[in-house]
C-alpha cells in the first residue's frame, strides 16, 4: 500500500506544484503589473519597470521549472491565454520563449516550434518599448526563430529556422511561402 500510494501521490503532488506555480506567476502579473499596451514606453528609472523586471524574473522562474513539461500541451495555451495572449484554436506551442504575452496573437492552425523567441519589447536609451507580434493563420515558425516587436506573419507562410523577422524586413527576405 505504501508503494501504491507513493506512485498515485507522486504524479498528482507534481501537477498540484505545476498548478500553483502557473496560477502565482499569472496572479503576480495581474496584480503587480495589469495589461501592457503596445506601443507602450517604460523608462528604465521608474516603478512600472520594477513591476515589470519583477514579473518577468518569475515568468522566468516558472519557465524553467514547469513550463518546459507543458510544451506541445493545450495547458500551454491556456497559460499564455491567461497571461495576456490572444491564441486561436489548433495552435501548437513548443516553445516558453514569450517574453511579453500581452504582444502575442497568434490565429488559428499556425505550429510555433522549439525554441523559437517571441520577443514583445526593445530596449533603447533607457526605455522599454513593446509592439505587438501578430502570427497569421495555418503558420509554421521554424525552429530557433526570433520573432521581434511590430513582427508580422502573413497567413500560410512558413518561417524558416533560425530566421529572424522584425520590424523593418520585408517579409519575402524572411520567409517563404
Amino acid at each position: 500500500p505504501a508503494v501504491l500510494g507513493v506512485l498515485v501521490l507522486a504524479p498528482c503532488a507534481k501537477l498540484f506544484y505545476m498548478v500553483v506555480v502557473c496560477a502565482l506567476v499569472v496572479l503576480s502579473k495581474m496584480l503587480i503589473l495589469g495589461n501592457i499596451n503596445p506601443n507602450e514606453q517604460i523608462p528604465l528609472a521608474s516603478v512600472r519597470f520594477v513591476q515589470y523586471w519583477a514579473v518577468t524574473r518569475l515568468i522566468s522562474f516558472a519557465n524553467m521549472l514547469v513550463l518546459g513539461e507543458l510544451k506541445r500541451t493545450r495547458l500551454l495555451n491556456v497559460y499564455y491565454r491567461l497571461m495576456g495572449a490572444r491564441i486561436g484554436r489548433d495552435v501548437l506551442i513548443d516553445t516558453v520563449g514569450v517574453t511579453d504575452p500581452d504582444m502575442l496573437t497568434i490565429h488559428d492552425g499556425s505550429v510555433v516550434g522549439n525554441g523559437v523567441l517571441l520577443l514583445g519589447h526593445t530596449i533603447r536609451d533607457g526605455v522599454v518599448t513593446f509592439g505587438t507580434i501578430a502570427i497569421g493563420q495555418s503558420c509554421t515558425i521554424g525552429p530557433r526563430a526570433v520573432l521581434q516587436p511590430e513582427a508580422r506573419v502573413d497567413h500560410f507562410t512558413t518561417v524558416p529556422a533560425l530566421a529572424s523577422v522584425g520590424r523593418n524586413q520585408m517579409q519575402g527576405q524572411a520567409m517563404g511561402r
